[in-house]
C-alpha cells in the first residue's frame, strides 16, 4: 500500500519539480522575514511605554503617534483605536491606567504607566539610530519644523520634553 504524505510534510527534503534541496528554517534560530504585524506595533507601544513621554498620562492618538516612529513607513501605521485595543490589553494585565482628559468639553480616555509593574522587558532600543554608548532620539524642531536627531542624554530629554508636540 502506498502511503500518501501531506503538502507540507518536513521530511520532505527535495522538491518534486526541480530535485533542489530545500532550504529549512532553523526553528531554534531567529525566524525569517518580519515579525508578525500585532508583535511589532505591541513592541512599538512598549517602547513609548518605557521611554520619557510615558511619565505623563497620554491619549492613544499621542501614544499611536510616538510609536509609529518606531514602525516601517511601508506597514499600515497605528491610529488612535488600534493604540487603545493594545493598551486595553496591558490595562488588564496593571501594566498601564486609564484616566479621564477634558479638552474643549471633550472627555479623552489618557493612558498612564504604572511604574511599579515591569514591563516583560525594558527595552534599550538598539535600532538605526544607535550611536555607541548614548541612544538617539528623534524629535520635532519647533522652527524650522524638520524632524531632528539628538543624543538621549538627559540634559537633551529636558530639552526635547519642553518642546510642544507637533512643532
Amino acid at each position: 500500500m502506498v502511503q500518501i504524505k501531506a503538502r507540507n510534510d518536513k521530511t520532505k527534503s527535495r522538491s518534486k519539480v526541480t530535485g533542489k534541496k530545500f532550504n529549512r528554517q532553523d526553528p531554534n534560530g531567529r525566524r525569517h522575514g518580519p515579525m508578525p504585524r500585532r508583535k511589532v506595533y505591541a513592541l512599538a507601544i512598549e517602547k513609548v511605554l518605557c521611554s520619557h513621554w510615558a511619565l505623563n498620562p497620554l491619549t492613544s492618538i499621542e501614544i499611536a503617534d510616538l510609536a509609529n516612529h518606531h514602525i516601517s513607513k511601508h506597514w499600515t501605521q497605528l491610529n488612535g483605536y488600534s493604540a487603545g485595543a493594545i493598551l486595553r490589553k496591558y490595562e488588564k494585565d496593571g501594566v498601564v491606567t486609564s484616566g479621564k482628559k477634558y479638552e474643549q468639553g471633550k472627555g479623552l480616555k489618557t493612558w498612564e504607566r504604572n511604574w511599579d509593574v515591569p514591563l516583560e522587558s525594558d527595552y534599550e532600543f538598539h535600532g538605526g539610530n544607535w550611536k555607541g554608548e548614548t541612544p538617539r532620539v528623534w524629535y520635532t524642531d519647533p522652527i524650522s519644523g524638520k524632524r531632528k536627531s539628538a543624543s538621549a542624554t538627559n540634559e537633551n530629554l529636558k530639552k526635547i520634553s519642553k518642546i510642544t508636540r507637533g512643532g
